[in-house]
């Protein structure tokens, strides 16, 4: 009898162990983000990206959501903002990620934010652009992708530069020293060199600024020949590699960037319920901090945007 009843006391914490590792799998499969219970077989997307690594790691992370819950899902790599909006518009794109500074300034059409916090310029650009253009604006991630102004620390102590307002300072007092690499889109952009020098007051002179690809600007700054500055993105793997030093910006020339996907009223209605579903659960596990390290993977340990996303959504249990 003693045998008997310890048997059953042993089947019972067998049960109850299995019946916890049940609850465990439970869990994970929650944490997939509603892969195991959104269906979207046979909804096909096609997701625009705009061709730099952290688009491209936002974007396949959007991809391989959305074909785990069984959709069919292309992407179209466009050369400019302006082009994979007007593709959202028009649609021949289903979604893609665009940032709350970009669209403030560019497709809102406003020189400054009203406010400082990253979250209140992400409700008022999800407002005005779902009223005025129809765009609808998913929660956004955590992270900010904001503009900042790099040197390498050699050079930072010569020239005695820690904020951007020291930039002021070099202009009037050593106008040779204010070299600057940036890429094609930043002189002209509203959110970019005028933004900078409407906040500072002052001019960048021409002369001094040289353009060239984004990737290219890393090197540039770190090898000081052409230039002593560098306009980049701060979450930006290359950032720590090179041990650059990144100018405080002091009077709050850039906006925060906070991504988003960003869908038209009509696609939404069709399946948006069910891709803010899929989605959102997994949007504040990408933190600033996160994504610089994802950024790095592919910058800087020449890993592809395709296996880092995986990678990323398999290590966070979202796979």
């Amino acid at each position: 009898m003693k045998n008997l009843r310890y048997a059953a006391l042993c089947l019972t914490v067998v049960t109850a162990l299995a019946a916890c590792g049940d609850s465990g799998s439970d869990t994970a499969g929650n944490q997939t983000g509603g892969a195991s219970t959104v269906d979207l077989a046979g909804e096909s997307f096609a997701l625009g990206t705009k061709g730099f690594t952290e688009h491209f790691i936002l974007t396949q992370i959007a991809k391989l959501m959305l074909e785990s819950a069984g959709a069919d899902v292309t992407v179209r790599d466009l050369p400019s903002t302006q082009q994979v909006r007007a593709a959202l518009e028009s649609g021949d794109l289903d979604m893609y990620w665009e940032y709350t500074g970009t669209a403030w300034t560019n497709f809102l059409g406003h020189e400054a934010a009203e406010t400082t916090d990253p979250q209140d310029l992400y409700e008022d650009v999800a407002a005005e652009d779902l009223a005025e253009n129809g765009i609808k604006w998913l929660p956004a991630a955590p992270l900010d992708d904001t503009y900042g102004i790099v040197v390498r620390s050699e050079a930072a102590e010569d020239l005695n530069v820690e904020t951007t307002s020291d930039l002021v300072r070099l202009a009037e007092e050593s106008p040779e020293d204010l070299t600057i690499c940036v890429d094609e889109t930043f002189t002209d952009r509203p959110d970019n060199l005028p933004a900078l020098e409407r906040a500072y007051d002052f001019t960048v002179p021409r002369e001094n600024i040289t353009v060239s690809t984004y990737s290219l600007i890393f090197a540039s700054v770190d090898e000081g020949d052409v230039c002593n500055f560098g306009a980049i993105y701060k979450t930006d793997g290359r950032i720590a590699a090179l041990d650059l030093t990144v100018l405080d910006d002091d009077q709050g020339a850039f906006l925060s960037y906070l991504p988003a996907l960003t869908m038209t009223e009509e696609r939404y209605a069709e399946v948006g319920e069910e891709v803010l579903e899929l989605i959102e659960p997994l949007l504040d596990a990408l933190d600033t901090e996160t994504i610089t390290r994802l950024n790095g993977e592919v910058d800087v340990d020449g890993e592809f945007p395709e296996d880092v996303a995986e990678n990323w959504l398999r290590d966070e249990g979202y796979l």
